[in-house]
């Protein structure tokens, strides 16, 4: 037998079992209650953002830290490092640097306490490319949002082929067999 009712979050409920018994010996009666049964939930920041596994988010950004708990009912706290950040206090956190952030919330109606971390990683704020004679390319425009173009300013030379790189140095896109010294390249679909 399977039991079920609706719950409203935050409020107190009490369970009455009755169970009986006749004064038979030849038939008892059990309840098993398994383990873990009651869910009241929990907090879940979502997976670590690492560069091992290439979710690491990019420099400068920044990331909003979602619990998915209601902004009233609970009192939270955030910390950083194992350090409190003062005056956080709202259930989703704004980041802007690498550390180990926690999330402490104590639901206010009742003795429950969650509690959850995520890891947040940067990737290096450098990019390395290859040495070459930049005054003999142009692109543009810079930024792009839709075509760019590249030109070999010398005449003489052509492109052969153009592989656009996403910062962690996955291909994008390629463009081959360009035999002249100017591409107009459609960018759209990459932002």
């Amino acid at each position: 037998m399977t039991a079920s009712g609706s719950v409203v979050a935050g409020r107190k409920y009490h369970i009455k079992l009755v169970i009986a018994d006749r004064f038979d010996i030849n038939m008892d009666s059990s309840v098993f209650i398994e383990v873990s049964s009651f869910d009241i939930g929990n907090v879940d920041l979502g997976s670590d953002y690492l560069e091992s596994n290439k979710t690491a988010l990019y420099f400068r950004y920044t990331h909003l830290i979602t619990s998915g708990l209601p902004k009233q009912g609970y009192t939270i706290s955030w910390l950083k490092d194992d350090v409190a950040i003062p005056n956080q206090t709202a259930p989703d956190l704004l980041v802007s640097g690498a550390g180990v952030y926690t999330l402490l919330a104590h639901n206010n109606n009742s003795d429950c306490d969650f509690t959850d971390s995520v890891v947040i990683e940067y990737y290096p704020d450098k990019l390395s490319v290859p040495t070459f004679e930049t005054q003999n390319i142009l692109l543009s425009p810079n930024p792009a949002s839709d075509i760019i173009r590249v030109r070999l300013q010398n005449s003489i030379e052509t492109l052969d082929n153009i592989v656009i790189y996403d910062l962690l140095g996955n291909v994008v896109q390629k463009v081959n067999r360009i035999n002249t010294n100017e591409a107009k390249i459609n960018v759209e679909r990459l932002g």
